[in-house]
């Protein structure tokens, strides 16, 4: 059922690894080399990130002087990984970071050249990181094969299900026979029962009980595991997470919750074309706007329909939330969510005039938007629900 890729592969655990890439390249183009300005650069593109709502900045568990230590080894690594920067040793624990400091990291030409594009153009920068990326790493390479073929899915517990689960004194073989049903290909409820049991190894030897959170999270990992493995990607469940996270970024496959038909399930679609250059070498191109923009733009439109045809309200026209909208267009055309956004706007100021519909968006504010899913935004405001009106062709 499973099969491991060639290549034994590392995912460094890089979040928004485009927007740390840019900023530690631009800032060792400038001179500014040493590890300790890459350590601190990391913490302004952390500010920067939290200031555009991109991400969340967290209290550290080490002294400020030691902050963010791992991750801009594991940044300076991956830029080594991609020819940017010269090869060089780099602080293995958080005890010998002093020693690290003042070392210098010199970036090469292909960094400077990836420097400036990074200052010049976002979507050029974006296509070769993730061309380097495709290079450095099979297990990249594997999943994009794979998500070429098919989707990957896999159930995600809530801690409400756990807590409902003990109540019913609900075992692990339980949960095996529950996620199986959810996991896209062909696993058996024992190989889904032994994935469920690694993940709970975690707890083995605590004496607290876990919490709901904890179990839901332990739960939801197992299932990720046996999801990816179900279509032949053997992956922890760090490296699973590291991948979805680098797919968002990079715009070549994405994820959601709400995808018609997956209910309580992660589904994981690509969003690129995959071909081989002359050279023999993987290239993904993603799938845009300009190719597909009209397509998205009904894909929309014909989700709102499906959705409003099962909503209770008995409303002509109801308000749909915009995240159900977005996942069943974005899953349906095989493209980001991030693209059915744009659409989504342009919709609504009457970009395709050939669709016969007015789209309108609201604030929704009594829909809460969940934690999975980034909002949509409208002229500057968070939009969290929307109608989309049938009007007559002029003749």
């Amino acid at each position: 059922m499973t099969t491991q890729p060639a290549e034994k592969d590392t995912i460094p655990r890089l979040h928004q690894v485009v927007d740390h890439a840019r900023d530690q390249l631009v800032g060792l183009d400038k001179g500014l080399d040493t590890f300790e300005d890459c350590r601190l650069r990391y913490l302004e593109t952390q500010r920067r990130l939290e200031r555009e709502g991109r991400g969340r900045l967290t209290a550290s568990r080490v002294s400020d002087s030691e902050r963010n230590w791992a991750p801009t080894r594991d940044c300076l690594q991956e830029l080594m990984r991609w020819g940017a920067i010269e090869v060089a040793q780099l602080p293995s624990e958080r005890k010998f970071v002093d020693r690290y400091r003042e070392q210098h990291y010199t970036i090469t030409g292909r960094g400077r050249e990836l420097a400036r594009l990074a200052a010049t153009s976002q979507a050029g920068f974006v296509d070769v990181v993730t061309a380097a990326i495709i290079e450095a790493h099979p297990y990249f390479r594997t999943l994009l094969e794979a998500l070429a073929d098919s989707v990957i899915a896999y159930p995600v517990v809530s801690e409400g299900e756990v807590t409902e689960s003990r109540r019913q004194g609900r075992k692990v073989a339980d949960w095996a026979t529950w996620g199986v049903e959810r996991i896209a290909g062909d696993p058996t409820v024992e190989f889904v029962r032994r994935e469920i049991e690694k993940a709970l190894d975690r707890f083995r030897r605590r004496e607290e009980k876990p919490t709901a959170k904890e179990l839901a999270e332990a739960l939801s990992d197992g299932f990720a595991v046996a999801g990816f493995a179900a279509r032949g990607l053997v992956f922890d469940s760090a490296t699973i997470k590291a991948l979805l996270r680098w797919g968002s970024a990079l715009l070549v496959y994405d994820q959601s919750r709400y995808v018609p038909g997956f209910p309580q399930t992660t589904v994981l679609w690509g969003c690129s074309d995959l071909a081989v250059d002359d050279a023999g070498r993987m290239v993904a191109t993603r799938r845009g706007r300009a190719a597909l923009g009209g397509t998205v733009a009904r894909a929309i439109v014909e989700a709102y329909v499906a959705l409003a045809a099962e909503d209770s309200s008995h409303m002509e026209t109801p308000f749909i939330a915009v995240h159900r909208v977005r996942a069943h267009a974005a899953h349906a055309v095989g493209v980001t969510r991030a693209l059915v956004n744009r659409v989504l706007a342009d919709l609504v100021d009457g970009a395709f005039p050939e669709i016969s519909v007015q789209a309108a968006v609201y604030v929704g504010s009594t829909i809460r938007l969940p934690d999975s899913e980034p909002a949509f935004r409208y002229r500057g405001g968070r939009r969290l629900v929307m109608q989309v009106t049938h009007t007559p062709k002029e003749e």
